[in-house]
Order: structure tokens, then sequence, then C-alpha cells
């Protein structure tokens, strides 16, 4: 049983939901899709930055739980967590991962970390597990 779902999201090729746009990076952030249905957003060291829409102001996200009502700006780019899914679900490739219970977003050891602990920038990912690469490994 697939512990989560991955998608990259930028203009490059290998993005699962590509987004023409010049504010956008190639490897502009990840979204994953957990099985219960939420969704933990990271922004990859982006040029433009990833924000999201909080009671009237664009606020910085690195690494969040956002819902599917949350409207994003991916550089000058605006979406919202339910337009990225719907162009996900038009066909583009995506990533399932098994779960094992470390992995961002599946619930476990991410759930209750304090923001402080969690990576930051650019996070590369193990291509067969989907476990990140801790920073000098590899």
């Amino acid at each position: 049983m697939p512990g989560f779902t991955l998608y990259r999201i930028g203009r490059g090729e290998q993005a699962d939901i590509q987004i023409a746009h010049n504010s956008v990076s190639r490897s502009h952030a990840e979204m994953i899709v957990t099985t219960d249905g939420r969704c933990y957003l990271t922004d990859c060291a982006s040029r433009g930055g990833t924000r999201r829409e909080k009671n009237g102001e664009w606020v910085p996200v690195t690494q969040d739980f956002v819902s599917l009502t949350d409207a994003l700006l991916l550089g000058r780019y605006q979406t919202s967590v339910k337009q990225l899914l719907a162009l996900a679900a038009q066909g583009k490739g995506r990533k399932t991962v098994p779960e094992d219970g470390n992995h961002p977003g599946s619930g476990a050891s991410q759930r209750g970390a304090a923001e402080d602990d969690r990576p930051r920038g650019r996070v590369r990912r193990d291509e067969e597990t989907g476990d990140i690469i801790p920073k000098g490994e590899g």
C-alpha cells in the first residue's frame, strides 16, 4: 500500500506538474499527498519563492501542510492546491512511495515536529524510496 504520492512542480521537463511561466523555477516545489488526503508543500529553494495567502497576505512557505482551498504564488504565478492537483490528474506522471513512517507528510515523524526541525532549501530524494538525502551524502 503506498504511503504517499510525490509531485514535482516546476517549469522543467522532469516536473510532474509543469507550469510554463517565467517566474516559476525549473524545479520550484514538491507536493506530497498522503494516503489520508493531506498535502505537504516544500519549496525547493526556488528563485521566486513559494507563498500562500493567509488572512489577505502572502506568506512564504518553506515546508508546511496546505489545504485544498489555499491560494498559492509560485514566483508570480497564482494558482491553488486544488488547481495543482487537477493538473496532476490530467495525466502527468507521479511517484508513489511506500510508507515506512519516516517521510514528511506521512503523518509519522513530521506531524509533531517543530518548524526549526524541518529541512531547509533544495530537497534531494532517493529515486527509489523517496527518502530525503541529507546534505553531504550521496
